[in-house]
């Protein structure tokens, strides 16, 4: 009878061990999402850039500033394709509520202006 028991805690030990390894690696995977991967090309461009930058830009300074603007222009290209926007600023934000509190300020105004009339 015994060894059964035996038997039935180990199986059960490695399932709950399997479902506590799989549960953190979906908990590792919704924490901390994967990056979104750039393309082969810009990848191929920026190690270009980053081995052939710090190799040359004591021979020629002008080498590394063209190798970072190529990988810019790759990148670039590559958000634009996939419609990539800039989160906005708040500068940007508080310009947009102060328009639309005037816009709201004035139709409040022009609405008392109709009643009144």
């Amino acid at each position: 009878m015994q060894s059964k028991n035996s038997l039935q805690n180990i199986l059960l030990f490695f399932l709950l061990s399997a479902l506590v390894v799989f549960g953190s690696v979906r908990l590792q995977s919704w924490l901390f999402p994967p990056q979104p991967q750039l393309p082969p090309e810009a990848k191929l461009w920026s190690t270009r850039a980053a081995g052939t930058g710090v190799a040359a830009a004591s021979d020629i300074p002008t080498l590394g500033g063209f190798a970072q603007l190529a990988t810019n222009v790759v990148v670039t290209q590559y958000l634009a394709e996939h419609n990539y926007r800039l989160p906005p600023t708040p500068k940007q934000e508080l310009a947009k509520q102060e328009a639309k509190e005037q816009a709201h300020a004035q139709t409040h105004c022009l609405t008392r202006l109709k009643i009144s009339a």
